[in-house]
């Protein structure tokens, strides 16, 4: 299994990769600005002879952080298709990942994880939870029938 960079010629693989793995399939405006990160990323593949088993891409973003501006690597689409699972793919990605970022001088980076013990084990932190509420409509004060008046 060899670990690179993922050339131009093989961009198809990452679009398939990608629409494998993730529950919605991106089209037109969508997928013209998935293209757009691949190109413009670092984008790292695990290669199984010419396929392209494993993939993530390495966002060259930045962020302040207390007035400073630091170059930021965002991890994105880490994806490999179930047959190469547990075979140590996405770990040799992402060790990969960080030695790129660093060569990059991307001292920080960010990720949705979506498993917060995977990610820790190669220095990442969670410092945010996303919390989603649902409220039953009968939850909410009635005010009676409303009308608007439109003139």
């Amino acid at each position: 299994m060899e670990i690179k960079i993922i050339p131009p010629k093989d961009y198809i693989q990452v679009h398939q990769l990608r629409d494998y793995c993730f529950p919605n399939k991106y089209t037109g405006a969508r997928r013209d600005d998935f293209h757009y990160w691949i190109e413009n990323s670092t984008t790292l593949g695990a290669f199984d002879e010419h396929k392209v088993v494993g993939q993530l891409l390495i966002l060259p973003l930045s962020m302040i952080v207390h007035g400073a501006k630091y170059d930021m690597g965002g991890i994105g689409f880490v994806a490999s298709y179930p047959e190469y699972r547990q075979q140590g793919i996405i770990k040799r990605l992402m060790i990969e990942a960080l030695k790129k970022m660093l060569e990059n001088g991307q001292v920080i980076s960010v990720l949705a994880p979506f498993s917060v013990f995977f990610y820790r084990y190669f220095g990442w932190e969670l410092f945010f939870e996303k919390l989603h509420y649902t409220i039953p409509q009968m939850m909410f004060p009635s005010f009676g029938k409303q009308f608007d008046v439109v003139e």
